[in-house]
């Protein structure tokens, strides 16, 4: 295939290849994380180890698909500079109305790293500071929340945990919060 395709198609292609890549990452590590509290309600740990163990091994799953399917696309120009100079624009492109660009910037990297074996940084093919001069994108939600002084720290802890209640109710909420 990659003989047939002009160097910027190639590009095009390979870096959205790798821009499903990170979507595909994201979507399973949320799907994985999404069962904690259910998993912590029911005090299912060796569930919650696994789940720890799935998320950690995730990452270098779906990169070494990746790194096959780049390879079997690209074949001869899979280490050709010009073709990922262009496909750093391509995915600074697709990545841009992304919440977590960052991570995005950072899962290409881990791409590029794996392919070439830089001594020191190429800004050309990887992302030394972001593309971006400014976030491209604002959160789409609250990122934390702020809580104020209380009358004491065990009802600070009590406004906490009654803001992310869980499904199992506490035998004693107010003693639990003095506790922790």
């Amino acid at each position: 295939m990659e003989k047939h395709l002009t160097d910027s198609r190639l590009a095009s292609i390979a870096a959205k290849s790798i821009f499903m890549a990170f979507s595909n990452y994201c979507s399973q590590f949320v799907s994985i994380t999404r069962q904690a509290k259910t998993r912590f309600e029911q005090r299912d740990w060796h569930g919650m180890q696994k789940d720890a163990a799935a998320r950690l091994d995730l990452y270098t799953q779906v990169v070494n698909r990746n790194l096959l399917e780049l390879h079997t696309l690209m074949g001869s120009r899979l280490t050709n500079k010009m073709v990922w100079a262009g496909m750093k624009a391509v995915y600074s492109g697709l990545i841009a109305d992304r919440d977590d660009w960052e991570l995005a910037e950072t899962y290409f990297n881990s791409i590029t790293r794996r392919i070439f074996t830089t001594v020191g940084v190429d800004p050309n093919i990887e992302y030394v500071d972001t593309d971006f001069e400014s976030p491209p994108t604002l959160a789409k939600g609250p990122v934390y929340r702020t809580y104020h002084r209380a009358a004491s720290t065990a009802l600070l802890i009590t406004t906490i945990l009654n803001d992310f209640r869980f499904a199992v109710p506490f035998e004693n909420l107010y003693r639990d919060a003095q506790l922790a």
